[in-house]
């Protein structure tokens, strides 16, 4: 992954010590948008020190031959990846 830490790693580290992050990156609607336009998504963010620079995240995703438009249309890989990213 090289210089890259999967976001949820990340999150989960941070909860672990103790740390609340309260600047909040991906909200809940943003997740459900990329849900349904992508598949096999990845979130990852810079090691924190890169990320003292950039303060960015990096999304990858296959794109959908066609968008989701309901929730019950999701997959149960679906369903795991919107639990995951949103905490």
């Amino acid at each position: 992954m090289g210089i890259f830490k999967r976001y949820h790693e990340v999150a989960d580290t941070w909860r672990s010590i103790g740390i609340h992050h309260t600047r909040y990156v991906l909200t809940k609607s943003i997740i459900d948008s990329l849900i349904f336009r992508f598949t096999d998504i990845g979130v990852y963010r810079f090691t924190d020190r890169e990320y003292a620079v950039y303060q960015q995240i990096v999304i990858f995703g296959q794109k959908r031959q066609k968008p989701i438009t309901r929730i019950s249309d999701l997959t149960e890989a679906d369903y795991v990846t919107r639990n995951t990213l949103c905490g």
